[in-house]
C-alpha cells in the first residue's frame, strides 16, 4: 500500500504557498511520485525512479528552489524536537557558519561569509525565526567562533578576539585570557542545554551527514536521534534558551523546538 514519506509546506511573505509530497510503495522501494502544488491550485505529478537517495536529492533540490525564492517553513505547532522552522540565509563560501546563542536568551545571531570573502554579514534573528537586522562586518575576515552575552554584546574570534556591540555596530580587538579560554573551548557541532546535549554527528561521515543525537548527559542515553535535510556536510548547532539553532553549509538556518526553560 503507497504511502507519504516525505512532505512539506512553504509559505511566503505574500502568504502564497507551496506544498511537496512523495508517495512510494514503501521506504526502500525505487518508483514514487513526487507532487508539488502552488497555492492550493493545481497539482502536478511526476513518476520518479532512482534509489532512496537519489529521491531525496531531487526533493531536497525542489525544496531549496522555493527556499532560495524566499519561502519559509514554519510550523509553530511542533512538538518536542521537530522542526519548527526553516530559511534560506545566503550561499556560503566557507564551511564556518559560527552561531552567537544564550541560553538565557531566545534571540540569536548567525555570521556568514559573502562571495570571495568579499563581506562578512552578522544576522540577528528572533525565536521564531524573523530577521531582526544584519550588519557588515567588512571584507576578508572569517570568523570562527561567536558567543552571545546577557548583554547581547557579542565576542567574535577572528585573527584576533573581537567585541561586536549590537547596538553601535562597532567592533573592537579585546585581549582577554578568560574570553580566549571560553570561545576555544567551545564546540561548534555540540551544545550542552540543562541536562541535554546535541551532538552532529555526521561532519566526518559523508553518508550519515545531516544527523544529530540529542543525549541525556546524566546518563549518556539517547533521547532522539533528529536529521536535517539541508545539510550537505557540515552544520554547526547551538541552543537557546528555547530553540535549537541549526546552521547549515546549505546555506539554510532552521530552528527545533525544545521544552521552555
Amino acid at each position: 500500500m503507497a504511502e507519504i514519506l516525505k512532505s512539506m509546506e512553504l509559505i511566503n511573505h505574500h502568504n502564497k504557498t507551496w506544498s511537496i509530497e512523495i508517495e512510494s510503495e514503501s521506504e526502500g522501494s525505487e518508483n514514487a511520485i513526487i507532487r508539488t502544488c502552488f497555492n492550493h491550485g493545481k497539482i502536478t505529478e511526476k513518476v520518479f525512479q532512482g534509489t532512496p537517495y537519489d529521491r531525496n536529492n531531487k526533493y531536497i533540490q525542489k525544496v531549496m528552489t522555493q527556499l532560495r525564492k524566499g519561502y519559509i517553513y514554519n510550523n509553530p505547532s511542533a512538538k518536542d524536537w521537530e522542526p519548527c522552522f526553516h530559511r534560506f540565509v545566503d550561499k556560503p563560501y566557507t564551511g564556518f557558519m559560527p552561531i552567537a546563542a544564550n541560553k538565557e536568551r531566545k534571540d540569536f545571531y548567525i555570521i556568514r561569509v559573502k562571495g570571495d570573502f568579499e563581506d562578512e554579514i552578522i544576522y540577528h534573528y528572533d525565536e521564531n525565526g524573523n530577521l531582526l537586522d544584519q550588519n557588515s562586518l567588512g571584507a576578508k575576515r572569517l570568523t570562527y567562533r561567536a558567543h552571545l552575552n546577557d548583554d547581547g554584546s557579542i565576542i567574535l574570534q577572528e585573527r584576533n578576539f573581537e567585541i561586536y556591540d549590537p547596538h553601535t555596530k562597532r567592533l573592537e580587538t579585546i585581549d582577554d585570557g578568560d574570553i580566549a579560554y571560553m570561545l576555544n573551548k567551545k564546540g561548534d557541532h555540540s551544545d550542552v542545554w540543562n541536562d541535554i546535549r546535541v551532538d552532529y554527528i555526521g561532519y566526518d561521515n559523508p553518508y550519515r551527514r545531516g544527523y544529530f543525537d540529542i543525549k541525556n548527559t546524566e546518563n549518556d542515553e539517547q533521547i532522539i536521534r533528529i536529521f536535517n535535510e539541508f545539510t550537505v556536510k557540515n552544520a554547526f548547532c547551538a541552543f537557546t534558551s528555547n530553540r535549537l539553532v541549526v546552521h547549515t553549509d546549505y546555506g539554510v538556518l532552521s530552528l527545533y523546538k525544545i521544552k521552555e526553560l
